[in-house]
């Protein structure tokens, strides 16, 4: 993905590619959030939130899962 979002950036064609997973689930999520976070980096997109994030609650949230 990486790689067609180098070659083919978004900001030049407008194109969003939405990827569907279907391989095994091998990479931790820090792993996958870093590898996002590049792809997004490269292709020069922007994270937008569907709907507002309680950044407090979430990290609550995930230290009780701890």
């Amino acid at each position: 993905m990486l790689k067609l979002v180098e070659i083919f950036p978004y900001s030049r064609y407008g194109v969003v590619v939405g990827i569907k997973w279907v391989g095994e689930d091998n990479a931790s999520e820090d792993e996958l959030v870093d590898y996002i976070a590049k792809i997004m980096v490269v292709s020069g997109l922007k994270l937008i939130a569907r709907k507002s994030l309680n950044t407090v609650r979430e990290l609550t949230e995930e230290r009780s899962r701890r």
